[in-house]
């Protein structure tokens, strides 16, 4: 008798090929679209971040140099709803700065310039990016008892009692608005 030998072929048919190629592209592209919006939400965190970054950065040095302000009968303390401008300390003497808001380029230009006869210092600029830029002015009537706020700052003779800073940060997506008070030693 003649024996037929059975072959044992352990491989797959073409069918189940398809159906594992199949299954495998459909988990690789919801890998990769997960990946992409994790990438995509990481790029947008970053420049929001990095807008509030910059933002408090411009806070803090309007803070410092509002805080080293001092009467000066030369540079008098004058402030408007979007620029301030007063005597402080620039670099290692004295002199004028000032802080005003550019809306057209969207940025907040410091200048220092030192008082006369003080330093032979060049003017010093610095520019930071925000989304706006106003200033109020805290005084106190006397006439009423009071503390009031106001949105400029003319009076030679005196400083404000406070200074309150706000600054919108400079970001397409969310439009942030940080304020802070700065009281002012007399």
């Amino acid at each position: 008798m003649l024996k037929i030998k059975k072959l044992n072929n352990k491989s797959f048919t073409l069918v189940e090929l398809l159906i594992v190629t199949a299954i495998s592209g459909a988990i690789g592209a919801a890998i990769l679209g997960v990946f992409s919006a994790g990438v995509n939400v990481y790029k947008k965190v970053r420049v929001y971040e990095n807008g509030r970054l910059n933002t408090f950065l411009a806070m803090e040095k309007m803070e410092r140099d509002l805080h080293n302000t001092f009467l000066f009968n030369a540079i008098p303390f004058l402030g408007g709803k979007n620029s301030i401008s007063f005597f402080g300390l620039v670099g290692g003497s004295c002199g004028r700065i000032s802080y005003a808001f550019d809306s057209s380029q969207g940025y907040i230009i410091k200048t220092q310039i030192p008082y006369p006869g003080v330093s032979e210092m060049a003017k010093l600029s610095d520019v930071m990016p925000a989304g706006n830029l106003s200033f109020s002015y805290c005084y106190y009537d006397s006439v009423n008892k009071n503390y009031l706020w106001k949105e400029s700052w003319q009076d030679a003779v005196n400083l404000p009692f406070a200074v309150k800073i706000s600054i919108q940060s400079k970001s397409d997506d969310n439009k942030e608005e940080f304020t802070r008070t700065v009281i002012i030693q007399p």
